[in-house]
């Protein structure tokens, strides 16, 4: 099913729609606050900036950089018969607030071993 934005302007039918449902059904209904994905600024900053010239300074390509950071800073684990295994989050799955946390963790670590924008 094709994701439907709620506004002011479509709210009442929204409740018309609920009211109209058949109860004796079941019915599910999610709802979320959509926020926006990383911007091509922010895209561009990190793929054009950070990541060559951390690169540079540590003697990496911008793909191990990359490679490095989302593991130190976007990992999660799961753990499946005993054994952990690491979860790596996708850069392009960060919505704007998220994307701008992910690169200032980047600056601050950079930074703590010498690296200076």
């Amino acid at each position: 099913m094709k994701p439907w934005h709620l506004t002011e302007q479509n709210k009442k039918f929204l409740i018309e729609k609920i009211n109209n449902l058949d109860f004796k059904k079941r019915w599910k209904v999610v709802l979320y606050e959509e926020s926006e994905k990383r911007s091509n600024e922010q895209n561009d900053r990190l793929w054009g900036f950070l990541y060559p010239s951390i690169g540079d300074y540590f003697g990496y390509t911008q793909k191990e950089v990359h490679a490095l950071c989302k593991y130190q800073f976007l990992r999660s684990e799961i753990v499946i018969n005993d054994e952990v295994i690491p979860i790596l989050k996708s850069t392009a799955s960060l919505n704007v607030k998220e994307f701008a946390d992910y690169m200032d963790k980047i600056e601050i670590w950079a930074s703590q071993q010498g690296w200076a924008a």
